[in-house]
C-alpha cells in the first residue's frame, strides 16, 4: 500500500463522526464504554482511551462531561446502580422451586458484587473510598434485600426463620464468597453458587444427611 493511501486512510479514520445521539443517550453510551476501562486501568485510564472505546472524539467527551473525574464518577455510579439488578430479581419465576429461584438470584448478585469490588479495588483512591461507602450504604441495599425476601416469601411456611432472616443469612454468605478480596484468602477454595444455596437452605450438614425431622425445601420433597 502506498504512503499516500495510508495517509488517506488515517485522515479518513480521524474524520469519522460519531452517530448523532440525544445528550442523555450520548452520556450513557460514554459511561458504558468507560466502565470496563476503569475496571482495568483505574484512574490511569486516559480520555483518549475512553474516546476510542466510545467511538467519539475527545472533544465529545468534554461536551458531555466537564472533566475526567466527573466521567469516572458517573461510571462508578453506573456500576453501583441497583436498578438493573432489581429488575432481573423481579423477573425470577416465583413458581419455580425455591432452590432454583435462589440459584438464579445468587448468580446474579454474585456477578454484580464481584464487578463492584473489583472496581473499588482498582481505584484504590479517594474515589475508591467513596465508592466503597456507597456500595455498603444501607439505603442502596434495602431494595435488594426486599427483593430477595420476596423470593423466599412463597415458601414462608416451609422455612424455620422468616424470609427477612433468611435473606440476611444469604447476604452474609454472598459477602463471604468474595474470598479473594480478603487478605490471605487467595488460597481458599471459593464458595460456589451451589455451596451458598445449599448452606442457606439445608445447613452445613446437608439435606441428604440431616435426618427426616425437617421437610425438604423443594415442593416435591425430592433431592
Amino acid at each position: 500500500m502506498s504512503t499516500h493511501s495510508v495517509n488517506l486512510a488515517h485522515v479518513s479514520s480521524r474524520n469519522v463522526r460519531a452517530t448523532p445521539l440525544p445528550p442523555d443517550e450520548r452520556r450513557a453510551a460514554i459511561v458504558a464504554a468507560t466502565v470496563p476501562l476503569v475496571r482495568e486501568r483505574g484512574l490511569s485510564v486516559s480520555t483518549r482511551q475512553i474516546a476510542a472505546a466510545a467511538g467519539v472524539a475527545e472533544g465529545t467527551l468534554f461536551r458531555a462531561f466537564p472533566d475526567k473525574r466527573t466521567l469516572v464518577n458517573a461510571a462508578v455510579e453506573a456500576v453501583l446502580d441497583p436498578e438493573p439488578g432489581l429488575r432481573r430479581l423481579a423477573a425470577i419465576d416465583r413458581s419455580a422451586p425455591l432452590e432454583d429461584r435462589l440459584t438464579e438470584a445468587v448468580d446474579l448478585l454474585h456477578a454484580g458484587m464481584e464487578s463492584t469490588w473489583r472496581l473499588i479495588v482498582e481505584l484504590r483512591t479517594v474515589e475508591g473510598e467513596e465508592a466503597m461507602t456507597k456500595a455498603v450504604n444501607k439505603r442502596r441495599w434495602e431494595p435488594v434485600m426486599a427483593a430477595l425476601a420476596a423470593l423466599f416469601e412463597p415458601d414462608r411456611e416451609r422455612l424455620s426463620v422468616t424470609p427477612e432472616q433468611a435473606t440476611r443469612m444469604l447476604h452474609t454468605m454472598l459477602i463471604a464468597s468474595l474470598h479473594h478480596f480478603r487478605p490471605g484468602a487467595e488460597n481458599e477454595e471459593p464458595l460456589t453458587t451451589r455451596d451458598i444455596v445449599e448452606v442457606v437452605l439445608y445447613g452445613v450438614v446437608g439435606r441428604q444427611t440431616r435426618g427426616g425431622d425437617r421437610p425438604d425445601i423443594r415442593p416435591d420433597g425430592g433431592s
